[in-house]
């Protein structure tokens, strides 16, 4: 895995589009985003894919294609692994 991390999604991202009520403490539901990442979606993408996107989002450096991907098939399948993930060792 890339020595540095960056979240591929925001707390905000997450309660704007799934049922986590506004009262969840963004500092809680932070912790879960890199667990979540690490452990589902740089197994999906693998290593060179994974570190790839971590790069050129610490870099500001994403292509097109890799925006879209982010945007449209990471994020949202990230967001419901991290409420997974929240629930679990949660008391919600």
């Amino acid at each position: 895995m890339a020595a540095t991390f960056s979240a591929f999604i925001t707390t905000k991202y997450i309660k704007d589009n799934t049922p986590v009520l506004g009262y969840v403490n963004d500092d809680e539901l932070r912790t879960f985003i890199r667990p979540a990442q690490d452990v589902y979606i740089a197994r999906l993408l693998g290593t060179n894919l994974y570190e790839t996107l971590q790069n050129g989002v610490i870099n500001n450096t994403l292509t097109s294609p890799q925006i879209q991907l982010l945007r449209q098939y990471i994020q949202p399948a990230l967001q419901y692994w991290v409420i997974y993930e929240y629930i679990l060792w949660s008391n919600y």
